[in-house]
């Protein structure tokens, strides 16, 4: 299945180089001497063999246009298939104490991250440090604190932003500079809980959404420094818990539900500076009602595109935010209200080829715990892959970091062990 040209062509190509073990081609001494190495049908098949595996393996299909630096499918079915791997292999850090279940997690890019979490009674804990050497609890928490959802690095500002919920019924924004100290900042409008945090890729601005006091009313905050946040939007009949951000389209997409308990998801488009929004159609096989809610929970840019999935699993993307797609609408696992993603999507943001990941409560082979289901984008955006990750054990969040070229995975890893899965740098 590889040609030797030591052997296919004896006295026709230089051997003992330990560069080349089975030889390397040579030119011909002198016109028709017949001792330089053949360029035949075997030897261009064994290097057209090659490049097809290699896009096929990466799911990509040729297009007709010369590979260039910059623009290469050949590097471009590596990088999916080095994605693929990675993610195999994962390092746990897991969390002392009484933490119940870990939620999110981020990092600066300088060796800082910051897992949020919470304890049986729900109150916040905060961990700080390097999954690969260990994660200490903040020293200052503040006390009002409770239902920590989300957290985010805001590069510009040089601070991490946490949301939630507090224990007086109404939401909190934390900042830390480390991760170690937090403190509380002013809050800005009337909303119950603030579901999730994320920045633009620029590291510029961060967007806050979340669910008004009062019912089925969504809002979004803005941030560009971290301290000062303003409401910029609200809307009724929409509540939005996830965000992503797209830097080719300078676009956010906001997905969510008419409320806790919808089971219809609902999707919008949000302009870059959190100002303007735009309801959009789900795809028709959505309109079904599983009988159980099956809003939006999670949200990715994966480089060509955005991909939501389901309380239930089910998947969908858009190549624009506007017009949407449905790639799967079988129902993965139980469904578990409001402790966390138990159903969540990760891509690389940068790579419009790597694979799309999603993890689910349940590895659709037969085993307790979750799994991990690939999805490349062909014509037909198919999964090619379940592996069963880990037995009695509940997701709450996977994540792309591009910081550190990283997947992290929040959630409990079997045997009450809480914390967060680092998997394997390319």
């Amino acid at each position: 299945m590889a040609i030797d040209l030591s052997a296919e062509f004896p006295g026709q190509c230089d051997t003992g180089d330990a560069g080349y073990p089975y030889g390397k081609a040579r030119n011909v001494n002198s016109p028709g001497a017949g001792d330089g190495t053949p360029w035949e049908e075997r030897v261009a098949n064994d290097m057209f063999g090659f490049q097809q595996a290699l896009l096929s393996e990466g799911g990509l299909v040729p297009s007709g246009v010369p590979d260039a630096v910059g623009a290469s499918q050949y590097l471009a079915a590596a990088k999916s298939i080095s994605h693929r791997l990675q993610i195999k292999n994962w390092t746990i850090e897991g969390i002392s104490g009484s933490t119940q279940r870990a939620h999110d997690c981020d990092t600066n890019g300088r060796g800082t991250y910051v897992l949020v979490a919470d304890d049986a009674s729900g109150e916040v804990r905060i961990y700080w440090g390097h999954p690969h050497m260990g994660m200490v609890a903040a020293s200052t928490v503040p006390a009002k604190a409770k239902n920590v959802y989300s957290v985010a690095w805001l590069e510009s500002a040089g601070l991490f932003i946490a949301v939630g919920q507090s224990d007086v019924g109404d939401s909190f924004i934390l900042t830390s500079p480390t991760g170690d100290v937090w403190t509380e900042r002013a809050n800005t409008g009337a909303i119950a809980d603030k579901y999730e945090v994320r920045a633009n890729a620029a590291g510029t601005r961060a967007m806050i959404v979340g669910r008004a006091t009062g019912g089925s009313i969504g809002q979004v905050i803005t941030t560009t420094d971290a301290t000062g946040y303003t409401v910029t939007l609200s809307f009724a009949a929409f509540v939005p818990r996830a965000l992503a951000y797209s830097p080719t389209l300078d676009l956010w997409v906001m997905g969510g539900g008419n409320n806790d308990s919808d089971n219809l998801p609902m999707l919008a488009t949000l302009d870059a500076n959190g100002a303007g929004y735009a309801m959009r159609t789900r795809p028709a096989a959505f309109d079904t009602d599983p009988g159980v809610p099956n809003y939006i929970v999670d949200l990715c840019w994966a480089g060509d595109r955005f991909v939501a999935i389901t309380a239930c699993g089910w998947i969908c993307y858009s190549l624009n935010g506007v017009a949407w797609v449905s790639v799967s609408t079988t129902t993965i696992g139980a469904y578990e209200p409001l402790v966390g993603k138990t159903h969540t999507i990760a891509a690389d943001p940068s790579d419009p080829f790597a694979p799309i990941f999603a993890i689910c409560p349940s590895d659709g082979l037969g085993n307790q715990g979750f799994g991990l289901r690939e999805y490349r984008r062909t014509g037909s955006f198919e999964l090619i892959d379940t592996i069963h990750l880990l037995s009695n054990a509940s997701p709450s969040r996977l994540r792309y970091l591009p910081a550190t070229r990283e997947y992290v995975l929040c959630g409990q890893f079997g045997q009450g062990v809480t914390g967060v899965a680092v998997s394997l740098r390319f």
